[in-house]
């Protein structure tokens, strides 16, 4: 079920999965970023969701401050709604790759895979 979306970001939720279905359709600017990622935690609350099926393919790289808002600020309050496991799609922007990979790569205790196929990914989660 389709819950945000803007020219930046669509958001569903897939029940079967307890799960939020992340896709960037576009770039977005930093705001937008914040803001997609915010709607995230909103769809976590909303639905009891802890995992994510992130598609990343129109990403783009994320911005250095963006990545350190994203593990300082953002995902302690995911946790604490729950969040643990999330399948990446990734883009074959090299970019993007390293910056999300970056991202992860500080976590502890999130299961985090990675996968070039949206239905494997579905499947893992």
């Amino acid at each position: 079920m389709e819950y945000h979306k803007t020219p930046y970001i669509t958001l569903r939720h897939i029940p079967e999965k307890s799960a939020i279905h992340t896709h960037w359709t576009q770039f977005p600017t930093s705001d937008e970023f914040r803001d997609g990622m915010n709607q995230i935690i909103e769809g976590f609350k909303k639905f009891k969701a802890h995992k994510v099926l992130a598609l990343t393919d129109k990403l783009g790289a994320i911005a250095e401050e963006n990545q350190k808002w994203t593990n300082e600020d953002w995902f302690p309050r995911a946790a604490k709604e729950g969040y643990n496991k999330i399948a990446i799609v990734l883009s074959s922007d090299i970019f993007n790759q390293l910056s999300v990979e970056e991202i992860m790569s500080s976590l502890g205790d999130f299961q985090t895979q990675y996968f070039d196929d949206e239905i494997k990914a579905l499947e893992w989660l």
